[in-house]
């Protein structure tokens, strides 16, 4: 049934199940970058930074076609976060009065601006990033079938088909696809590259003929990633240094001037002079990328790596446990304090988004972080253990180049996380060949059961992106799905319920000094909560506020209302009427606030008093609050 010579991936079944998988998780990745807008946004001045260098380019220069706003360029220190806010294009780089990108220029070059000469309009950065991602998971397919069948590891059609899936799902890629700017722009190409450049750096390991062609595709592919994320260097690096050694070791100096080493050499050569010489155009340095100019919430970021964001850094990549919770999607991100220590403190300036470490997120990257032990046994080809080992290097150094930048951002994980889950894969199918009887069996239910969990867990996190954009903007879609999985009614979320709830307020002897929640409906983008702060002995801030997007000049987010407060106990009483969608805040029986909301999407059981309903969150009422009445039910 299998050729004999070990290419056993090149029957038609599994070509088969590799193109459908292929296309299955290309589809996921549509129905991923769509699901906030529903639809890519085509059309003229779209805004994007990269459709703005785009034009760039096109005009002759390197800086954006915007014009930094002259307040900005009035101030005393433009860079500064708590001045510049009113009038700063964010996260863009100021410098010489000029608005510059500091994302990896290569997008622009290859795609954006190609795309603006051809049609005359935009790129949807959206649609470059899901064009990118679905590149990078072909050639990820590619190289981890390169690696099972040079080392004769023949896998179960559907465990193949299993470890595919993980390939393409358990990376955050989908969670990178949610939310598309230009960072995640950025990301994806140099995944893409990335990718590429192993795929074609393994095939000058193990073919006869065309190596020279497979070692120019491989430089030009590294170069590229390091157009797009600084950091792509390491694999470069690592990808050069071998190939030098392996010159070297077997054909001596000579083996330096061979055609692959100089096809490899040459345009990854080129490519690094170009980005040098962008830099010094730009900045007056070869090696300044312009982030010590950002104008954005940052005051003066680097981005290189300091001692003191290693340790942090590495939890929050690694093993900061996601949120886990009864309600859909039941994964989400969580801003921890790191080891789960209590006023632990971070470095200043650290920079802390809700993040989830990528063991708890994908269990496979155990396995790849055991595989330098595991893959030391007689009979493994030479040529993939010395690929496993690349790929090993380059997913930890990246990792331990991030963890040391104080910036704790989950989109950050695609720079290394589909190196480790490819990892993880090839070495638990090497593993399960080795295994016999009702041991291999086990290894087959525990992989499965490894993809599914990471599987759901990622697609969990897509649903909700960095913001739980999709809650936000398409409300009521994001209801009907989570009707699908939910078990109860509690437990169901709401679109717009009729909510009547109201409960007594006993304060401490003395007021809580700063905000402490007292009613919390919702989750995350969809959190509606009324807190409370002291102003003096006898008189309280209520502030009322939604997570919500706004949709309507009429919406604000927040309010804010000082009452008095009684003797004994106090009462707080909402009602949100669903056919106005707005929310009524009542005090001891007084109207005191209205808030006009976009849209109230909670399940029963997210209605919590005394709690801020915050993945992760600590924040408690010092006092005591006791629920009268809890109504939560559909509009009638």
């Amino acid at each position: 049934m299998f050729p004999p010579d070990g290419a056993f991936y090149r029957v038609t079944s599994y070509r088969a199940v590799t193109l459908l998988t292929v296309v299955a998780v290309a589809i996921l990745y549509l129905l991923v970058a769509r699901s906030v807008a529903g639809r890519f946004i085509w059309g003229e001045n779209l805004g994007g930074f990269y459709d703005l260098l785009g034009r760039g380019f096109l005009s002759g220069h390197l800086y954006l076609p915007v014009e930094p706003a002259p307040e900005l360029l009035r101030l005393a220190d433009p860079w500064n976060p708590d001045q510049n806010k009113p009038y700063r294009l964010h996260d863009a780089i100021l410098y010489n009065r000029h608005y510059y990108l500091y994302h990896g220029a290569a997008p622009a070059l290859l795609l954006f601006a190609p795309w603006r000469l051809v049609t005359g309009r935009d790129l949807p950065e959206p649609v470059a990033a899901f064009l990118f991602c679905s590149g990078g998971f072909l050639f990820s397919c590619l190289l981890f079938i390169d690696l099972l069948e040079h080392s004769r590891c023949r896998l179960p059609i559907t465990l193949f088909a299993a470890m595919l899936v993980a390939l393409g799902v358990t990376q955050s890629v989908p969670f990178l696809l949610q939310r598309v700017l230009m960072y995640e722009v950025a990301i994806a190409s140099g995944y893409f590259f990335l990718m590429a450049g192993f795929c074609f750096f393994f095939r000058i390991l193990t073919v006869e003929q065309g190596r020279a062609l497979y070692a120019a595709l491989s430089g030009v592919c590294f170069g590229l990633a390091v157009g797009c994320r600084p950091q792509m260097f390491l694999a470069a690096f690592f990808a050069l240094l071998w190939l030098m050694y392996r010159k070297l070791h077997r054909e001596g100096l000579k083996g330096l001037v061979a055609p692959e080493a100089i096809s490899f050499v040459i345009p990854l050569a080129l490519i690094g002079t170009v980005i040098a010489s962008y830099n010094y155009a730009r900045f007056g340095s070869p090696l300044e990328f312009g982030l010590r100019y950002q104008v954005g919430a940052l005051w003066h970021p680097t981005g290189l790596p300091h001692v003191e964001a290693f340790l942090p850094g590495l939890y929050y990549l690694t093993v900061c446990p996601p949120y886990f919770e009864r309600i859909f999607p039941f994964f989400r991100l969580a801003a921890r304090s790191p080891f789960g220590v209590a006023g632990y403190k971070l470095p200043p300036g650290y920079l802390l988004e809700p993040v989830a470490g990528f063991i708890a997120l994908c269990p496979l990257t155990l396995i790849a972080i055991a595989s330098p032990f595991l893959l030391c046994r007689p009979g493994l080809a030479g040529t993939v253990r010395t690929m496993v080992w690349l790929l090993v290097l380059t997913a930890a150094s990246c990792m331990l180049f991030i963890a040391g930048t104080g910036w704790a951002s989950q989109r950050w994980d695609v720079d290394f996380l589909p190196v480790l889950v490819l990892i993880g894969c090839y070495v638990a199918g090497a593993v399960y060949i080795r295994l016999i009887g009702w041991k291999r069996k086990a290894g087959a239910a525990a992989i499965a059961l490894a993809v599914a969990y990471s599987a759901a867990a990622n697609i969990a996190l897509a649903i909700q992106g960095p913001y739980d954009s999709f809650v936000q903007f398409r409300p009521s879609s994001y209801v009907k799905i989570a009707r699908l999985f939910s078990p109860s009614d509690d437990l169901r979320p709401l679109l717009n319920p009729r909510v009547s709830v109201e409960a007594t307020v006993e304060f401490p002897v003395s007021p809580p000094g700063g905000p402490e929640p007292l009613v919390s409906l919702g989750e995350f983008g969809s959190l509606y909560t009324v807190k409370v702060g002291k102003v003096s002995e006898n008189k309280v801030r209520l502030t009322s506020t939604t997570f919500a997007r706004k949709r309507s000049p009429t919406q604000d987010n927040e309010r804010m209302v000082d009452v008095d407060v009684a003797p004994g106990p106090n009462r707080i009483r909402l009602e949100f009427a669903p056919e106005t969608l707005v929310m009524t805040v009542l005090w001891n029986g007084k109207v005191v606030l209205t808030n006009q909301l976009s849209s109230l999407v909670t399940a029963r059981a997210q209605l919590k008093f005394g709690e801020d309903n915050i993945p992760g969150s600590n924040s408690r009422f010092s006092g005591r609050v006791v629920p009268v009445r809890q109504i939560i039910g559909p509009a009638f």
